[in-house]
């Protein structure tokens, strides 16, 4: 039901939120991170290399702090916002 429209096509709220531009990117590096996180935690034959942590668990870290950073940038970020100015200024000629 993500991908597709509503019984009248409109698009329901998850797919809005989903389709603007990388916001899923940003969902995918969040939630990939956390699952990473949580992965490592349970292994025990990975030694500790940084601060207590794995180079996975800090690689997850990284993730997570990169996804959250695209996810502010793209929710203030004006769609198409270059894109807009050049196909106007193309359609004055």
């Amino acid at each position: 039901m993500l991908a597709m429209g509503g019984i009248d096509g409109r698009k329901q709220p998850a797919e809005m939120v989903l389709s603007e531009t990388g916001i899923c990117l940003a969902f995918m590096l969040i939630l990939y991170g956390a699952m990473r996180f949580g992965n490592e935690m349970i292994r025990d034959d990975n030694p500790f290399e940084f601060d207590g942590l794995t180079i996975s668990q800090s690689i997850a870290i990284f993730m997570v702090v990169a996804g959250a950073i695209v996810l502010v940038v793209c929710r203030r970020m004006k769609p198409w916002a270059g894109v807009v100015k050049v196909v106007q200024a193309k359609g004055r000629k």
